[in-house]
C-alpha cells in the first residue's frame, strides 16, 4: 500500500509539470482564451495611460506645493512667492509650456519633469499596444499554421480573420503611426 502511495506521489511530481505545460499550450490553441487575454492586457494598458494623464496635474501641484513648503521652512520668501505664482498660473491653464518655465532652478526642474509626462505616457502606451498586438498575432499565426496542417480550414480562416482585425484595428494602427512619428522626430 505504501509503495502505491509513493508511486502516486512520484507520478504527480514527474507528470504534474508536463500536465501544466500541456494546459498552457492548450491556452495558446484556444482563440477565445487568446483574445480574452489580449483584450484584458490592452484594457490594462489604456486604463494605466488614462490614470497617468488624469493624475499628472494633481501630482504636479503637489510637487510645487512641497517645494513651496520647503522654501517657506528655509525662510526663502522670494522662492516661496515664485512657487505660489507658478501654482496660480498652472491652476489657471493646466499647461506647462517652454514659455512658462521658471528662472528658479528648483521650480524649473519640476516643470521639466512634469512637462514630459503626458508625451512619455503616450509613447509608452503606444509601444505596449504594438508589442501586445505583435505577440498576439504571433500566437495566432502559430495557431493558424497548426490548424491548417490539421486540415481544420474553417478554424484557420477564423483565426486569419482575427489576425487581420488586430493588424487593422484603430488602436494598433494609431499606435504604430505615433511610434513612427516619435522615432522620426528623435532622428532629427
Amino acid at each position: 500500500m505504501k509503495q502505491m502511495a509513493w508511486i502516486a506521489v512520484l507520478a504527480l511530481v514527474l507528470v504534474g509539470p508536463s500536465l501544466q505545460a500541456a494546459q498552457e499550450v492548450d491556452k495558446d490553441k484556444d482563440p477565445a482564451s487568446l483574445r480574452t487575454s489580449f483584450d484584458k492586457s490592452m484594457n490594462t494598458v489604456i486604463t494605466n495611460y488614462d490614470a497617468t494623464v488624469k493624475n499628472w496635474p494633481n501630482n504636479y501641484v503637489n510637487a510645487i506645493k512641497a517645494l513651496q513648503a520647503k522654501l517657506q521652512k528655509d525662510g526663502n520668501l522670494e522662492g516661496w512667492t515664485e512657487a505660489k505664482a507658478e501654482l496660480d498660473r498652472f491652476q489657471a491653464d493646466q499647461k506647462i509650456e517652454d514659455a512658462n518655465l521658471s528662472n528658479r532652478p528648483e521650480i524649473q526642474a519640476i516643470q521639466v519633469k512634469f512637462k514630459e509626462i503626458p508625451a512619455q505616457a503616450s509613447i509608452e502606451k503606444n509601444q505596449k499596444i504594438v508589442s501586445l498586438s505583435q505577440k498576439y498575432v504571433a500566437k495566432l499565426t502559430a495557431l493558424q499554421t497548426c490548424l491548417t496542417k490539421q486540415g481544420k480550414m474553417e478554424d484557420a480562416i477564423a483565426v486569419n480573420t482575427e489576425i487581420k482585425r488586430v493588424r487593422t484595428s484603430p488602436d494598433v494602427v494609431a499606435a504604430e503611426l505615433e511610434i513612427e512619428k516619435h522615432d522620426a522626430a528623435q532622428k532629427k
